[in-house]
């Protein structure tokens, strides 16, 4: 595992555990299909650096992330689990970035959006089981030199 991928990890694991309520199991080794994790959103970044994280996760982790952060369950749920989906990716990528680009690198973080964008070949990522479902977490920084 990469260092930015065990900053992902780090990161990741406290923000669904302390903010998501949810517990976290081990990386996996083997990653999941898109389909198996249809929920994705994405945080792109620019400054010091430019780039995206992106979050996928599997339906039984975008439920209980809306039910967890906001009390939220049920159909009328729905708009808001992509908010608690867009915070936890947010959430992560605040924290992860600092370990990976360094403390005094200046970076803006934009909104998150639904949906993943396209990733370069290089992209750093882990994959975690989170309570019986899974996460993803990938990292795309274009021209960064990787480890």
């Amino acid at each position: 595992m990469t260092d930015n991928a065990i900053a992902l990890r780090v990161a990741a694991t406290l923000a669904f555990e302390e903010l998501g309520l949810l517990s976290v199991g081990s990386a996996v080794d083997t990653p999941s299909a898109l389909e198996a994790l249809p929920a994705a959103v994405s945080v792109a970044f620019d400054g010091a650096h430019a780039g995206c994280l992106t979050l996928r996760v599997s339906d039984d982790v975008f439920r209980a992330l809306a039910e967890n952060m906001l009390g939220l369950d049920g159909p009328d749920a729905e708009p808001w689990r992509w908010d608690a989906l867009g915070e936890m990716a947010n959430v992560i990528c605040g924290n992860a970035l600092p370990y990976i680009l360094g403390t005094h690198a200046y970076l803006t973080l934009a909104p998150p959006a639904r949906g993943a964008p396209p990733l370069s070949r290089a992209a750093s990522h882990v994959e975690l089981e989170v309570e019986s479902g899974r996460a993803r977490i990938l990292l795309d920084l274009p021209g960064e030199r990787r480890q």
